[in-house]
């Protein structure tokens, strides 16, 4: 019975596992084609300056997009910290909203509640 059990398991990981794999050149090969699409119905045409100003524009405002959400997850993982042992906060876990994983420091942060 243990051996059948294991095997459900194991079968069960690799299955889940091929579920969540994500293959990065599928996601930026993806994001490049919906770039490209968006810089055509905007009526520049391939191969024109115009056209790639579009796709560096876009390219750029993606990057800024990253790094403004990597400062505001900083404010919040330091506004976690600073709450922490305040009752009047909650201690933060995964069921929250808007809560994420602070993985180096093994705890949970967010908007509404505290590290600790």
């Amino acid at each position: 019975m243990h051996i059948k059990s294991a095997a459900t398991f194991v079968s069960l990981v690799l299955f889940l596992h091929g579920c969540t794999s994500i293959d990065i050149d599928q996601l930026a090969s993806h994001q490049h084609d919906q770039d490209e699409n968006r810089c055509r119905n905007y009526g520049y045409q391939i191969g024109t300056n115009k056209f790639a100003d579009c796709m560096m524009l876009l390219d750029q405002e993606r990057r800024s997009a990253a790094i403004a959400e990597d400062e505001n997850d900083e404010r919040l993982k330091s506004l976690s910290i600073m709450r922490n042992n305040d009752e009047r906060f909650p201690v933060c876990v995964p069921t929250m909203p808007n809560v994420k994983l602070d993985v180096p420091n093994h705890s949970w942060y967010g908007p509404n509640c505290r590290e600790r």
